[in-house]
């Protein structure tokens, strides 16, 4: 209902990932359900059905990495990676099937509800989203399916019943007190921040960033922003009926290599070659020690 109200009302919004601007005026049936179907968020997202058996493969095989202490990093798997993948990976998955297996042999009620409720939290597969966030509500049906896969081990139940809460109680106290941040993270890391102190130190007050980079400007600093365009027709038009003062752009750095955006490469392109209107004020490096990643990010100012 929101949504339609804002695509009522507005011709232009940025209802699009990350602030970008999106014409949604002439609005869809679909865009009610997922915004990532208008046409710039849906070229930056490659939203739509898929039919691609891999995509499915890829959502839900991220659904175990949600779990603490089982995080595995799909960039750069070490040895300790494949330690835990054995270790806690296998015997997850082998409970997970078991307890779904049995709810299916006894014919349970609750266990039918929690297959049809795991689908249903698996839907933004279907538009080909795959961001591990989304699984998140998975973690109801896979708790049951596992508490009934751990039942059925050959252990008594008087033992059951006291080590299991004992062992998860105290786990729960562990991983909190060595783990303050949400969603239990160790640390605490946000992007761009020697970027936004010095974004925050100008005059101006429009802001327009690559993709990925709005987010965090807009929670460092107090000022407007919005997502770099795709296309150099829209970066012109938006310059101007957003009040842009500035551009913001960068490269990372990953294990050593380079990596340009590739999101409105031919936007970027179009500043750096106009010299005379977009100014280059600023080169910050930005450092993220926890996941040995840098990037240079580029500041310019339009003359006006």
């Amino acid at each position: 209902l929101g949504r339609w109200w804002i695509y009522v009302h507005n011709t232009y919004y940025p209802a699009g990932v990350d602030g970008l601007i999106e014409s949604v005026a002439d609005y869809r049936l679909i865009h009610l359900f997922t915004p990532r179907s208008f046409q710039w968020t849906k070229e930056l997202t490659c939203a739509g059905i898929s039919l691609n058996p891999a995509h499915y493969i890829k959502y839900a095989g991220a659904l175990f990495n949600l779990i603490p202490p089982v995080h595995i990093s799909s960039v750069d798997i070490a040895k300790k990676d494949i330690v835990v993948f054995l270790i806690l990976y296998v015997p997850l998955i082998f409970l997970l099937f078991s307890g779904v297996l049995h709810s299916l042999k006894t014919k349970d009620k609750t266990g039918y509800l929690m297959l049809v409720i795991s689908f249903s939290f698996l839907s933004p597969a279907v538009f080909e989203i795959s961001d591990p966030r989304f699984s998140i509500p998975v973690l109801l049906p896979v708790a049951y399916f596992l508490g009934i896969g751990l039942t059925k081990i050959k252990v008594s139940a008087k033992a059951l019943s006291f080590s299991l809460p004992l062992f998860f109680t105290g786990f729960v106290f562990f991983w909190i007190s060595t783990h303050p941040h949400f969603f239990g993270f160790s640390r605490r890391v946000t992007e761009l921040q020697k970027t936004a102190e010095f974004i925050n130190s100008l005059p101006g007050d429009g802001v327009m960033a690559q993709f990925g980079y709005p987010p965090e400007i807009a929670y460092l600093t107090n000022k407007r922003v919005i997502c770099l365009p795709l296309n150099i027709e829209e970066f012109e038009k938006q310059i101007v009926s957003y009040g842009i003062d500035y551009l913001v752009f960068g490269v990372v750095e990953c294990n050593g290599a380079s990596v340009e955006n590739s999101y409105g490469a031919d936007v970027i392109s179009y500043i750096k070659d106009n010299t005379e209107r977009f100014i280059e004020i600023k080169r910050v490096e930005e450092e993220y020690p926890p996941v040995k990643w840098k990037e240079m990010v580029y500041v310019y100012e339009i003359k006006k």
